[in-house]
């Protein structure tokens, strides 16, 4: 019988397994350093949805509106000197981090002048810091006589500016994003603690930086749980170390599995690829459970260690392919839908789950007397 000849193949080359499992795992572990956090727009509908073409004509036509991050402010002293000399130098400093393009705020307004050949350019309505109370009011009449910005980054009634800055779009598709937005905040916030202001940020990069950070942390903190409420769920039905130490070692094999796979084919970690780590903590456990609980079974019938191990592997070997290769297939189908994110989420988990099976099914096996208490 097949599964027989693997079992015997499998005790008698341990060694070679041992160091084959160990040299993919470090290729895994490799991979899986490569692998990035998505920062981007994530698809939710086929790219030949007809609603998706046209929303694609629309970016080449008018281009892409979402690097724009801005921020609004209580400012009934937005024209007083001390409060608008402190704006000015904020909006300096803000214009000097990488990844800013400009600033649109009623101290960084433009207007239209004609130059000496009677040609219209836009020039900046503050060219320089006022240096007088004098000064900065002539500035700010020039500023409320131009309707244009009236209620868009300054309301005179509620006394409310809004600054827009303007961000480079390949920083925000890059690891570069976070420090960006961390920085713009960082400045805004300091000139809102120094006046005293609430600083209130929105805008689809703030957004998305909100959620890609949430995303990350939630991955971290969703599979840290899972590791111990696994661990205790084990120790409680086995009380025993070793056997929670096996089984914790093909979970960690198996969550960098899919991180090394993820990372192999280019593929970023997304809201939904963010699930998968704590879902393969779940899958991992049953099949490691599920072998080590049936090698104490046939030891206790048969008080041979080697025929328990090969019956575990002959035995327990087709009904447990049977279950990881159906988990994998269902979540496989996903590929189908042809979704990018659903694609990815269904190629990563198929290929982990069963990779995860024939690790599985080498490694306990082969760990299993080594570190377990015979019983």
């Amino acid at each position: 019988m097949i599964w027989n000849r693997l079992a015997n193949f499998i005790l008698n080359k341990r060694t070679y397994f041992v160091f084959g499992i160990l040299a993919f795992t470090a290729v895994m572990a490799y991979f899986a350093s490569t692998v990035q956090l998505e920062y981007g727009m994530q698809k939710l509908v086929p790219s030949s949805d007809p609603d998706m073409k046209v929303y694609q004509k629309f970016k080449q036509k008018f281009g892409e509106d979402g690097n724009k991050l801005v921020c609004a402010f209580d400012a009934p002293n937005l024209f007083q000197l001390p409060f608008y000399s402190d704006l000015h130098q904020t909006i300096d400093s803000l214009k000097t981090v990488k990844g800013v393009i400009g600033v649109l705020s009623p101290a960084s307004a433009f207007h239209f002048k004609l130059d000496s050949q009677e040609y219209l350019r836009m020039v900046p309505i503050v060219e320089s810091l006022p240096k007088s109370q004098d000064e900065l009011d002539t500035k700010a009449d020039l500023f409320k006589k131009l309707r244009f910005y009236d209620g868009l980054v300054y309301n005179p009634e509620s006394k409310v500016a809004l600054l827009i800055i303007i961000l480079d779009g390949k920083a925000l598709d890059s690891p570069d994003k976070v420090k960006l937005i961390e920085d713009v905040s960082g400045y805004l916030n300091g000139f809102g603690l120094r006046q005293n202001r609430e600083m209130h940020l929105s805008g689809l990069p703030y957004v998305r930086y909100r959620n890609s950070t949430t995303v990350k942390n939630e991955i971290l903190l969703f599979t840290i749980c899972a590791f111990l409420v696994t661990a205790l769920l084990i120790f409680l039905l086995f009380r025993s170390v070793s056997t929670l130490l096996v089984s914790l070692l093909f979970i960690t094999i198996g969550v960098l599995t899919m991180l090394g796979i993820t990372g192999i084919f280019g593929f970023k970690l997304n809201i939904l690829s963010g699930t998968l780590p704590p879902l393969l903590v779940v899958v991992g456990v049953q099949n490691t459970i599920y072998l080590i609980n049936a090698y104490h079974d046939q030891y206790r019938r048969l008080q041979n260690k080697g025929v328990a191990l090969t019956r575990i592997i002959s035995h327990v070997g087709v009904a447990n392919f049977l279950i990881n290769f159906t988990t994998s297939v269902g979540f496989g189908t996903f590929y189908f839908t042809h979704t990018i994110i659903l694609e990815q989420f269904g190629i990563v988990a198929f290929i982990t789950i069963n990779l995860l099976f024939f690790i599985n099914i080498i490694g306990v096996p082969i760990f299993t007397p080594i570190c377990l208490r015979q019983v």
